[in-house]
């Protein structure tokens, strides 16, 4: 059910979501049929009213759920070990992205985990064009990479579990993280967001990787250590993410 309603509120006919289109669809009738009175509008707009009311309420908690169903479970125990930079995970997440600047929810989308030297860790995912109900369509504005960056400091706590989506159901880890959104405008305030992000593996070896290097911290002597990379939240100029993820 959370499958179906994120592909109502993610394809567009024209410029309106299909989900916005079938509210207007119950409520506008319901609107004429009161205004007009005709014989058993009472019925017919209580009807409308009823399915209208129903649909809202459904899909407004399926988006606050990230249109996902996660199961809290007993974590596995797991030695901290940090991934090498050069390492990535294959993966499914859902959460707040980001790319220049803009922010939006997506759900399930597939790509790789991986984390920098700095400890920042970064989901790398794509969204790919795609069609549903015939007339629906994804905005191209959307279709691209975006990405979920996070350290080790802005994370507050990792929960283990199973995650279910589209009949698909997966080991996955639920992050609570805090997001840090400078301001843009004149009038703008900077924000700072607590958010969840879900990353689901095929694998359940490579999700007890991530769990392993997501509780891993580095001493203080290895902090002085580091050599900065050029640049903060930015891939490197000849990384391969930069090429799409094929499907």
């Amino acid at each position: 059910m959370g499958a179906l309603f994120y592909r109502l509120n993610r394809h567009y006919i024209g410029d309106i979501a299909i989900s916005r289109w079938i509210q207007i669809i119950l409520l506008v009738p319901a609107v004429i049929a009161i205004v007009g009175r005709p014989n058993g509008y009472l019925i017919v707009a209580s009807g409308l009213l009823v399915l209208f009311v129903a649909f809202t309420v459904m899909a407004t908690r399926w988006r606050r759920r990230n249109y996902v169903e996660f199961t809290p479970q007993t974590a596995p125990e797991v030695t901290p070990h940090a991934l090498q930079p050069s390492e990535k995970l294959s993966i499914f997440a859902s959460g707040l992205f980001s790319v220049e600047g803009k922010y939006a929810n997506f759900t399930w989308l597939q790509g790789y985990f991986r984390t920098f030297a700095t400890r920042e860790h970064a989901l790398i995912c794509l969204v790919q064009p795609s069609r549903f109900a015939l007339m629906g369509n994804w905005s191209e504005k959307e279709v691209g990479m975006w990405y979920i960056f996070f350290k080790d400091d802005e994370v507050q706590e990792i929960h283990w579990g199973e995650i279910q989506y589209d009949g698909k159901r997966l080991p996955c880890i639920a992050v609570d993280h805090v997001i840090f959104i400078p301001k843009r405008g004149r009038f703008d305030r900077d924000k700072t967001l607590e958010r969840t992000v879900y990353i689901a593996c095929e694998d359940p070896s490579d999700l007890h990787r991530i769990l392993a290097d997501l509780h891993y911290r580095r001493s203080e002597k290895t902090e002085e250590q580091l050599i900065h990379q050029n640049g903060s939240r930015k891939l490197p100029q000849n990384s391969g993410e930069w090429k799409r993820i094929d499907s």
